[in-house]
């Protein structure tokens, strides 16, 4: 069973393509704000994904907290401070998106991961605390709930075809050799941003999304985070089937897609198996998925056409995670 609950500002839900529940209730707390979210029932097996996005002229920091059985499990700040102990200890290999780094679970009820958490039995009632600084309560902003099984071992397919906007392309093979393998999520951010015509720099914009704490690129609410400083409200969101994903692409909304495959089970992918990698969905049908995909050697390399079978797999079987951004 998956849920999801997003709330934000009637003129940013006007906007979102995929269905808001209502406005957030807002309270000030000294100089924070916060909000109290009551989830519905939290099942076994799942991940639980939170993110917010807010337009502000000032710089803004958050947290998220699981609450339940006067037990709190509460997630890093965003962004991250650099003495800030990470969640989970990170591996050496940083390409891979943060929430897929870290198996290793507290069977007993919940484990945190650096941008999501675990659900490990049976929870009927809890609530998810937001922190925040550095906001007033009155700006546009999106915050999104979305819940799924960590791993469906049945995935859909597409059933209809849809061709949106193909943003530039960059590669992350173009950076320095010291981060030119740790950076494909700010890579596919850029580009939807650079689609959406936001004067960014793109190792500018990389160097905004490395993560205090980790020294990682690709904590995704802090991408997210990033992506708002450049006037672009979004959100991180799991999916079980290309329902919604369909939904976006109808309003003209590439999104990027985090996948994860075995050696040789992705079809003319620039690298060969991933744990963890991202990539600009733009067009699907039933036979094929069309990408961006910034791990191609060049610039020219950088759109790729991927059989929707396996790509289906790579991206629906484990988490299933997406980046939205609203221009």
């Amino acid at each position: 069973m998956s849920f999801a609950l997003r709330f934000a500002d009637q003129q940013t839900a006007t906007r979102y393509p995929l269905g808001v529940s209502g406005e957030l209730n807002w309270q000030r707390n000294n100089t924070k704000f916060h909000a109290e979210i009551l989830l519905p029932e939290l099942t076994p097996g799942t991940i639980l994904v939170p993110s917010l996005s807010v337009c502000s002229d000032a710089s803004y920091r958050f947290r998220f907290s699981l609450n339940f059985a006067d037990q709190t499990f509460a997630l890093n700040e965003v962004p991250s401070k650099a003495n800030e102990p990470s969640i989970k200890n990170v591996p050496s290999s940083e390409e891979m998106s943060s929430s897929e780094q870290n198996e290793t679970e507290d069977k007993n009820s919940i484990s945190t991961h650096i941008d999501c958490f675990h659900v490990q039995q049976l929870i009927p009632t809890s609530t998810l605390t937001i922190e925040a600084n550095g906001i007033t309560g009155a700006e546009q902003y999106l915050l999104c709930i979305t819940e799924r099984s960590i791993t469906n071992e049945e995935v859909a397919l597409p059933n209809r075809a849809i061709c949106g906007p193909v943003p530039p392309s960059l590669s992350q093979m173009r950076a320095s050799d010291k981060i030119k393998h740790s950076i494909c999520s700010p890579t596919c951010l850029a580009m939807l941003l650079q689609h959406f015509e936001k004067p960014i720099h793109w190792l500018d914009f990389v160097a905004a999304c490395r993560d205090g704490a980790t020294g990682m690129y690709g904590v995704w609410p802090l991408g997210i985070h990033a992506a708002s400083r450049q006037g672009c409200i979004g959100a991180v969101e799991v999916f079980d089937d290309w329902e919604a994903a369909a939904q976006l692409l109808d309003a003209g909304l590439p999104f990027v897609a985090s996948i994860r495959y075995p050696k040789g089970s992705l079809p003319g992918a620039p690298i060969a198996a991933s744990s963890g990698h991202l990539v600009v969905v733009h067009g699907m049908d039933e036979e094929n998925i069309h990408v961006l995909d910034p791990a191609a050697p060049t610039v020219d390399e950088v759109a790729r056409t991927y059989p929707a079978s396996a790509f289906s797999s790579a991206w629906l079987q484990h988490r299933g995670a997406a980046y939205i951004l609203l221009p």
